[in-house]
């Protein structure tokens, strides 16, 4: 039998492929004074894996990158799957 590798990974990267699923997630978790002044329309899914010593993925995350509305600072949020 073959041995699933982080199989979450698909899943989630799944899910928050999705703008819509991710602008949810942001919502839900971050405070309000904080989202009234995120800029969705322009907000940018990424997704990284880190390679580890034994060449194998030893963290995959998603990384969401948005501006603040009136302003040209950026926010990053990571998500990391372990």
């Amino acid at each position: 039998m073959k041995n699933l590798n982080k199989p979450h990974d698909a899943l989630f990267k799944n899910i928050f492929n999705s703008k819509n699923n991710t602008i949810q997630l942001i919502k839900t978790i971050l405070p309000e004074y904080i989202i009234k002044h995120l800029d969705f329309d322009n907000i940018m899914v990424l997704f990284n894996q880190y390679i580890g010593k034994n060449l194998k993925s030893k963290y995959a995350d998603i990384v969401i990158k948005t501006k603040f509305k009136y302003n040209n600072f950026f926010i990053q949020i990571v998500y990391l799957f372990c």
